[in-house]
């Protein structure tokens, strides 16, 4: 028989990104409409476990800002019930940029995280186009020990990689979670009751 009541697991990851072309305002209204409530909710919900990924372009809104709202994302993490993901601080395309500024982002957002939460940060959210062959090397050497990637960046229609996995290079590893771009649309984005 199968049984109905077996618990469901499911990653949530939530990124809080934002482009560099974003204004203050902009900024402001997206804190209001969607991180402020998104906030209270996971508050209200002890029992939910979420990553969070941030962008530098938030970071420093929030940090200049909206300080209280980072308060409430270090009580999250304090208590275990959110993780914080590192990436490239402020974004691009690490195949078109020099590997030591792409290093240096990498580096700057666990730095960010650790003098705020007191940890760096295990795992990297890879927005789309950010993968390259060079990234398990970097994110060896800098720390990271997983990554999440969107599907559409490491798998072809011919050869998909499973949900979770390791992808390597020169002899370097990295974890992945292979991100459903399906599922991830099916997601709602209304409430919901």
């Amino acid at each position: 028989g199968v049984n109905l009541m077996a618990a469901i697991h499911l990653q949530l990851v939530i990124p809080f990104h934002q482009p560099l072309s974003t204004s203050e305002r902009e900024l402001g209204n997206a804190c209001d409409a969607c991180y402020v409530p998104l906030l209270d909710q996971l508050e209200a919900h002890s029992n939910v476990r979420v990553s969070l990924h941030f962008s530098g372009h938030i970071l420093d809104y929030l940090s200049r800002r909206r300080p209280e709202l980072l308060l409430r994302i270090k009580g999250l993490v304090r208590a275990g019930q959110a993780e914080v993901l590192g990436g490239l601080f402020y974004g691009g395309v690490p195949a078109l940029l020099p590997e030591l500024d792409s290093r240096g982002q990498v580096e700057m957002m666990a730095e960010y995280w650790e003098s705020f939460v007191g940890v760096p940060p295990r795992g990297m959210w890879l927005p789309e186009l950010a993968w390259c062959h060079e990234l398990p090397r970097l994110l060896d050497e800098t720390g990271i020990e997983y990554a999440f990637v969107s599907d559409s960046q490491v798998t072809s229609r011919a050869a998909a990689l499973p949900a979770l996995g390791v992808i390597e290079r020169g002899g370097k590893r990295v974890g992945a979670f292979v991100l459903d771009a399906a599922l991830s649309g099916e997601l709602p984005s209304t409430p919901v009751d």
